[in-house]
């Protein structure tokens, strides 16, 4: 593995990454994941703004960092929380993500929902939401509804805790206010059975979720042109990357890999 801080610059090299680049927008292997635009490999891994990189190609939001304490994964950062990435097929715009708190557990308990927000993303055509309602005050009243409480969960959380697919909840019952905490979490279809969900879903959650990626809207003139996005810390300026390798403003004036308006960036 090469020490050379110049090639490592823009591609750190964590333990079990193994980098391959040329320029702002190389890409590389690491954790076994391969990392390519619009995603990109902060220096450090310490925020999400880049850090102390002059500059970067991909995506602001796209920024991937190793896992302090877990060398296999690389994390991605949601606006709620972050998450393993567990694989990343470029082919067709997907990422599978996994929810760092529920890696490895036995019985996982969900702590929050999945939150998009305004990135980029959108759930895959083969995701499912799972509403779990944790430590719910319905003793006696769940064998008239015909409906399971998830045994390990109430093992640890006093109450019962309940689990069904999006929208397959009895209706009958005020759950939202009999149930302490209710979190939607995602899980990949192919994992789960609406029969068996309460034996599957620790497999299901443990298995990860697949979300699709489009374009950023700030970069469709640049992607048109045949560049890629990217973004300069020091002047805080959308950038345009240009297969030629010149680089251009990302911005109503830019011309957008043509034209004379090209800059250099120092490393």
């Amino acid at each position: 593995m090469t020490k050379d801080p110049l090639l490592c610059f823009f591609l750190l090299c964590f333990h079990g990454c193994q980098p391959s680049f040329s320029g702002f927008c190389s890409g590389g292997v690491c954790s076994g994941v391969a990392i390519s635009y619009p995603f990109w490999m902060m220096d450090d891994g310490s925020n999400t703004n880049g850090s102390t990189q002059n500059a970067y190609c991909g995506y602001q939001e796209f920024s991937l960092s190793g896992a302090p304490s877990n060398d296999t994964f690389l994390v991605l950062a949601l606006p709620n929380d972050n998450y393993y990435v567990k694989h990343i097929d470029y082919a067709s715009k997907s990422v599978t993500l996994i929810d760092i708190d529920l890696v490895g557990k036995s019985c996982p308990r969900a702590q929050h929902n999945v939150t998009i927000d305004s990135l980029p993303l959108d759930y895959h055509q083969d995701d499912v939401n799972i509403t779990f309602y944790f430590n719910c005050s319905i003793d006696g009243v769940y064998e008239r509804l015909a409906v399971s409480p998830i045994p390990c969960l109430g093992q640890y959380m006093g109450k019962p805790s309940y689990g069904f697919l999006e929208g397959k909840e009895p209706v009958e019952f005020d759950w939202a206010g009999k149930c302490e905490d209710i979190v939607v979490a995602t899980a990949g279809e192919t994992e789960m059975t609406e029969s068996d969900l309460i034996n599957q879903f620790t497999r299901a959650m443990n298995a990860g979720f697949i979300l699709d990626w489009d374009m950023w809207k700030e970069c469709g003139r640049c992607e048109s042109r045949g560049g890629q996005c990217g973004f300069n810390n020091r002047t805080k300026e959308s950038l345009c990357f240009c297969d030629d390798g010149s680089i251009h403003p990302n911005n109503s004036s830019g011309t957008y890999c043509k034209g004379t308006d090209s800059m250099n960036i120092e490393n």
